[in-house]
């Protein structure tokens, strides 16, 4: 086992260094969206909120997808718990008019994610990120998410656009699945037994991974978190900023992880209810924290909690 494991760190390290010379996972400001988008005519403007609030008003141009539609399918309870296979990928990026050397810039709202009265700091990044991580999964070479989102572009005054707004379909075709974004059951039984080499970190709220409250309505067949997990909501990665929310510094992500044992720039595996929070920290390695190796894991604790060989803890130790 020691032996595969060296050699799938090899080949992922091999596989990594060949797709990031030519992929990219930023972030951008609304002004340098702004200059984009009179620039760059490959760029894509996905507004990720619910199209109720796209529909009244949005970024010039941007076409609505939702991180809990179409690009998702369900498993178990969950309708939208797993990212779609490749057939379904391609058909719906297609019919989006989205192509693999489009940049895309994802955006979301802060103030009325979910309807959380002030905004909810994990939607806040999840939303976007959730189908940024789907982007670059199916072959999207550049993959943006904006910060501050919506309602910082709505601070600094920058225009906006009523009603929908559709881009001329296209033909995507999936060449390979980036192995650098999603990991399922097969990676995740042969690390909870090597905890020495891949780290588990749980994006959930505490009491949620203590196991004192439920997630049955996500799903989750049983209490408290993989073994060996240590937490950190991934809404602690942002901060308030007026009425909406920004991503921390760097230098304040590595310490908020290296308070709680983890190390940033080893191997991680990111999970929540189904791999939607757990989205966040995966971009958040990537962009900000350059490491490459973080993963989220597709499905999450809907699927792990099924499966009987993923061993389960109660209480606030891993």
């Amino acid at each position: 086992m020691k032996k595969f494991g060296l050699l799938l760190w090899a080949f992922l390290w091999f596989f990594g260094c060949f797709s990031i010379a030519f992929a990219k996972i930023g972030i951008v400001t609304p002004s340098e969206l702004a200059s984009m988008m009179k620039s760059d005519k490959s760029l894509i403007i996905i507004d990720a909120r619910g199209h109720g609030a796209y529909i009244s008003s949005h970024i010039p141009n941007a076409i609505n997808v939702s991180p809990t539609g179409s690009l998702f399918s369900g498993y178990g309870p969950n309708t939208f718990a797993v990212v779609d296979s490749n057939p379904k990928l391609q058909k719906v990026l297609s019919e989006k008019g989205i192509k693999d050397d489009s940049d895309c810039v994802v955006y979301t709202g802060s103030s009325t994610a979910f309807g959380v009265k002030g905004g909810n700091p994990a939607f806040a990044l999840t939303s976007a990120t959730r189908i940024m991580a789907v982007l670059y999964y199916a072959g999207v070479k550049n993959v943006y998410y904006l910060n501050g989102g919506f309602d910082k572009w709505l601070d600094e005054k920058k225009p906006v656009q009523e009603g929908d707004f559709a881009l001329k379909s296209s033909h995507f075709v999936i060449a390979r699945n980036n192995p650098f974004v999603f990991v399922n059951e097969d990676f995740i039984r042969w690390a909870v037994n090597h905890e020495n080499q891949v780290q588990f970190v749980d994006a959930r709220m505490h009491p949620e991974y203590t196991g004192q409250v439920s997630d049955e309505n996500f799903g989750v067949a049983k209490r408290g978190h993989i073994k060996g997990a240590r937490d950190v909501f991934v809404g602690e990665y942002m901060q308030k900023n007026g009425n909406y929310y920004m991503l921390k510094p760097k230098d304040q992500i590595e310490a908020l992880l290296e308070k709680n044992g983890i190390d940033p720039n080893k191997p991680i595996i990111s999970y929540c209810h189904i791999g939607y929070w757990g989205s966040g920290l995966w971009f958040i390695a990537n962009a900000i924290l350059d490491n490459k190796l973080v993963w989220d894991y597709n499905g999450s604790l809907v699927k792990a909690s099924r499966d009987k060989e993923i061993p389960f803890s109660t209480g606030s130790n891993p």
